[in-house]
């Protein structure tokens, strides 16, 4: 069995900072010292970026599944 590559890695690496960052922005603009909008607009920001690498990554596996199966 294959290993993800190292671009895989880091992409599911980033993905997992990015909702870690997102949901513990929500509720805390007090402690930020920022205005509860602009917390919101962050988090909002970071889970949208997080779709399009879950998007992306789920586009790329099926590319090399079609891939392969044109191969056999």
């Amino acid at each position: 069995m294959k290993t993800l590559p190292k671009s895989k890695l880091y992409t599911l690496i980033a993905l997992t900072i990015l909702l870690v960052v997102a949901s513990s922005l929500f509720d805390r603009h007090k402690a930020l010292g920022l205005s509860e909008e602009l917390t919101n607009f962050l988090a909002g920001f970071m889970i949208t970026l997080a779709i399009g690498l879950i998007l992306t990554f789920i586009v790329t596996a099926f590319n090399l599944i079609r891939a392969r199966a044109g191969k056999k």
